[in-house]
Parts: structure tokens; sequence; C-alpha cells
């Protein structure tokens, strides 16, 4: 199986990096050609995301191969060397610090302490990556050190934000924030075309009727008024598609404004605006969008309904009881909605072994063991199968040992962990 595992793991690392590679061309359309900064850059949630998702033994692999990802998209481009590594070495070493931050200070279980964390760390550490930046710049360019602090700044921040919001609501499926009924689908269907027809026409439409008084205070108020439908139909698609239909909904949102934006229609471009600050403002609206879709799951995740017997939220978990002489295991009504499988499908612990990586079969013996468990509570973490090839890590929390009539038993619970 080493093999395999490791086709897996490059597999990973070359996803990651056209993720990167692809978002980096996208983002360098909008590079100034004298500073060389982008004044869109999308890379910056993509590397965030990748080191919050992989573990910290591959960081040093994963951050070479951005790094030299970055490189080759700065030499495409016709950058200088100097400006080349200086950008590529601080934009990678930011956003494994902003991961550093939050792997390390984040409190388990509690989404809003991580979300809030992320938000200071990247506020915090994109701002002493673009003084790093501007100053370099400034000097070896002579360009105007305040306006470049400025774009960096914002750049980097929209960047982290809305594509680590984008990716993490892709990768990070939740079945309980939605609903899956008929109705719920088709609803968000039509939310789904009425956000990308609402879109189009306040950010692409020159209507005169609507936008003729675009100098005057009133009609530019009324046209970020107007900007706001798009996010109440992109909050619709995003509560009845979950995780994977609010990264549909916001990147077909970005992909329209700021389409839109740079070529020089929607609410974003004034008059009196310096070039490429419409796209910043059209950035910051994206990220307040995504900003709001994850507020709003966080705070559906805190008010489901808790068990009056266990005392967990319904989705968080599945407690278990383990016979050690037979071998027989007893699930929780909810196994499905931790693995998406029937609790009689893993009654014994072979069923459960038999999914498990065999990599870490060895490790959940001995972490069931009886002579483990008289020890006292531990925790492990394994990966195993779940529904068809799909692979979940698993958190086991055992705390010890207890008597019934049948003998010893383990009581355990288990809990999708959101690192590999």
């Amino acid at each position: 199986m080493i093999l395999p595992r490791a086709l897996l793991q490059a597999a990973t690392l070359l996803m990651w990096a056209l993720a990167y590679y692809v978002t980096g061309l996208i983002s360098l359309e909008f590079d100034d050609p004298v500073s060389q900064v982008a004044v869109v850059w999308f890379p910056a949630g993509v590397a965030v995301s990748a080191f919050l998702i992989s573990q910290r033994s591959r960081w040093p692999l994963l951050f070479v191969v951005l790094l030299t990802t970055r490189i080759v998209l700065e030499y495409l481009w016709r950058h200088d060397w100097a400006s080349t590594l200086v950008h590529s070495g601080l934009s990678l070493s930011a956003a494994l610090c902003i991961a550093w931050l939050v792997r390390r200070f984040a409190r388990p279980n509690d989404d809003l302490h991580a979300i809030v964390l992320w938000i200071i760390a990247t506020v915090v550490v994109c701002a002493l990556q673009a003084a790093l930046i501007g100053a370099w710049l400034s000097l070896a360019r002579d360009v105007p050190l305040q306006r470049l602090l400025w774009v960096i700044w914002i750049a980097n921040i929209t960047g982290v934000i809305f594509s680590t919001i984008a990716i993490m609501s892709l990768l990070h499926v939740d079945l309980n924030i939605y609903r899956t009924g008929w109705l719920a689908r088709l609803s968000g269907v039509i939310a789904f075309f009425l956000m990308c027809l609402s879109t189009w026409f306040i950010f692409g439409v020159d209507s005169p009727w609507l936008k003729s008084s675009i100098t005057d205070s009133a009609g530019s108020a009324m046209n970020f008024a107007l900007a706001c439908i798009p996010i109440i139909f992109c909050v619709v698609v995003s509560v009845t598609w979950g995780g994977r239909g609010a990264t549909l909904a916001l990147l077909t949102l970005a992909t329209l404004v700021i389409h839109h934006t740079d070529m020089g229609q929607g609410p974003f471009f004034l008059k009196g605006l310096n070039p490429g600050e419409p796209l910043l403002l059209a950035q910051c609206y994206l990220c307040a969008t995504a900003l709001l879709l994850v507020f709003l799951r966080v705070l559906a995740k805190s008010a489901r309904r808790y068990d009056l017997d266990t005392g967990r939220a319904a989705g968080e978990g599945v407690m278990y009881r383990l016979h050690p002489v037979s071998g027989e295991i007893y699930w929780d009504d909810n196994l499905r909605e931790v693995l998406g499988i029937d609790a009689p499908v893993l009654s014994t612990i072979n069923d459960v072994l038999e999914r498990v990586d065999p990599n870490d079969q060895e490790k959940l013996r001995q972490h069931w063991s009886t002579q483990q468990r008289r020890q006292g509570g531990a925790s492990l973490t394994f990966r195993i199968t779940a529904q068809g090839s799909d692979t979940r890590v698993i958190c086991d929390n055992t705390p010890g040992l207890i008597a019934d009539s049948s003998g010893e038993v383990i009581v355990g619970n288990w809990q999708i962990s959101h690192y590999e």
C-alpha cells in the first residue's frame, strides 16, 4: 500500500499546484505592469486552504511545490527575477503563517473562534506582507509606497478570505446544514438562476432609467443597494444546496462581478476612482458575501437541537458501545450522518477494521484493547472508508471501560475530523 498512498499524495500536491496556477493566471490578468502587483490575488486563499487541510508533516513539501508554481507563474508573466523571488517567498510564507496561527490557537469544536482567529490572522499577516513587499517595490521601482501598501494589503486579504471560504466550503461536507428534499433543491435552482440574472442586470446592463444618475449621490446609493439582491439569492443557494452549492454560487457571482467591473460597468465603477480601485471594491463585496455565508452556517450549526440523553448536538458525532469479548458494536442512530452507512454494516470489530486504512488498523486494535482502556481515556485519529469510496478521517474519543450485565464494555464517540 506504500505506492498507492504515495501516488495519492502526489496527486494531491498536483491538484493544489494546478489550483494555484489557474487562479494565478486569472489574477495576473489584473497585473500592474509598472509595479508588477496584481489588484486581485486569489492564489493566496488557495495556499492557505492547502496548508489548513494538509498535515503539518507535509507542509515543507507543499511549500516547495507552491513556491515553484508561483515562480513559474511570475516567470511566464515576464516579471524580473528579483521581484519574483521576493513576491513568491513572502506570499507563501504569509499563507503558511496564517495556517499555522489558526491550527495552533483554534479551540476544538469552536468554529466561531476559529473563524474570528482566521480573519484576525489574515488581516495582520497580510499587513506585514504588504509592508515588506511595498518597501521593496518602492525602493526597487520608485513607486509611491502608500498606494502600494493599500493595493497589496486589500488584494491579499480579499484573496485569502474569498478563496479559502470557497475551497473549504467545497471540501467540507456538512450533511446537516442544508435540506435534501426535492422542494429545497428546486428552490436552490430557482435562487441560482435569479442570482445570475440579477447580477447580470445590476452589474452588466446599462439601464438609462436606473443608472442615469450614477454621478448623483442618490443614484449611487440606489446602485449599491441593488447590489445586495444577488447576495440574498446566494444565501438561499447556500442554505438549500450546502457547502458545494455555496462554492458554486460564490464562484459564479465572482466571475460575473469581476468581469463586468473590469469592463467598466456596475455600481463599483464610479467616476473619480483611481485605476484598480473599482476591482478592490468588487473584491470587498465578494468577501463580505462569503463571510456572510460562513457566519450563517456557523449560526445554523450552533442552533441545532441537542440530544437530551447524551448532550451532543445532532450530526456532531456518534456514540458506540463495544463488547471486547464478543467483538460486537452497538451504535447510536446517527451513524449514517457521520459515515453515510447504516449501523448493521459495522456491527462487529472486524466489520470496522475492513473499512479502516491498512496503516491505521493496528493502531485501532490497540486503542480498543481492554489493557489500553483500563489505563484511562484516550483519543485516536484514523482513516476509514465511508459510503462508496469516500474516505473520511475519524477522531475516536474513548473515556474508558464500564461494566454491565454482560461484562466489560468500551464506550466511545466518533467525530469527523476536519484535517487529514
